[in-house]
């Protein structure tokens, strides 16, 4: 009887197995199914999705000719833009004049050279040919420029009612108004003043050198001929600019009207000048 009993139990047993490896079978299949259904769904979505910029380029909006025809053209090329090409390509006229001039103008009171250019423009100067703006005196600004423009600069300050300070001397000792100085002989001061105009020249140059190295033997030359620098000092500031082929890769015309904190090149303050008796 017990023998019975457990044969009973084993076959029950092994039923219970079967049955639970044919539900598992099922679930497998029914998830396999699932599994199938959803990689087609999937398939199929990637692929409309894959459609639908082809159908969005058509929707994409195109300008039409008015539109395009309103926008922002090029700025007209200015006169002085124009001029300022057309003398490239004239020739070299042997019986005109050649150098370059200061041109001396009142200051009523301190000004960086970025106001002083800014003033300038507004009187129609044309700052590409104003080669320096140096401070050589108190209550003076010096502007250098080529001979051949000067006749314009000075139409165009005297239609701006702007006077020239005429026969000013930038060695001349009353030019000299650090009060600090004036225990100095007159030698002395003179002496100072030739410093000073070497200073200004050197900047000037050194200037010119970082944007227009072409310019800087043709202006050295003048400021030798002035006697303001000494040749030896001339051909040091040549010999220290860079190649032509590689200060014209590196040209800035802006550079050569840089640097615009005012210093007094004349060691001269306002206030030091207001104590003085120089101009």
């Amino acid at each position: 009887m017990p023998l019975q009993m457990s044969t009973c139990q084993t076959q029950m047993t092994f039923q219970c197995v079967q049955a639970e490896i044919a539900n598992l079978h099922a679930q497998l299949k029914s998830a396999s199914t699932k599994l199938s259904t959803a990689t087609d769904s999937n398939i199929v979505s990637s692929s409309v999705t894959l459609d639908r910029p082809s159908n969005q380029v058509s929707n994409v909006s195109v300008p039409t000719y008015s539109a395009v025809a309103a926008r922002a053209g090029p700025k007209p090329v200015t006169k002085k833009r124009k001029l300022a090409a057309s003398r490239t390509f004239q020739p070299v006229d042997p019986s005109a004049p050649r150098g370059f001039e200061y041109l001396y103008l009142n200051r009523n009171r301190k000004l960086t050279r970025a106001e002083i250019r800014r003033n300038l423009r507004l009187l129609g100067l044309d700052l590409s040919r104003v080669l320096d703006i140096c401070f050589p005196g108190p209550k003076v600004i010096g502007l250098l420029v080529h001979v051949l423009y000067k006749e314009e600069v000075i139409s165009l300050l005297s239609a701006a009612k702007v006077p020239l300070v005429d026969g000013f001397d930038p060695l001349d000792p009353v030019n000299l108004a650090d009060p600090e100085l004036q225990h100095l002989s007159l030698a002395d001061k003179a002496n100072e003043c030739a410093e000073l105009q070497f200073t200004r020249c050197s900047r000037a140059l050194s200037r010119l050198g970082a944007g227009r190295a072409h310019l800087v033997g043709p202006v050295g030359k003048y400021f030798s001929t002035k006697g303001w620098i000494d040749e030896d000092s001339l051909s040091q500031i040549l010999s220290s600019l860079p190649s032509p082929l590689s200060a014209s890769r590196g040209r800035d015309p802006g550079a050569a009207f840089r640097g615009d904190t005012v210093m007094s090149d004349a060691s001269v303050s306002d206030a030091a000048s207001a104590e003085s008796h120089s101009l």
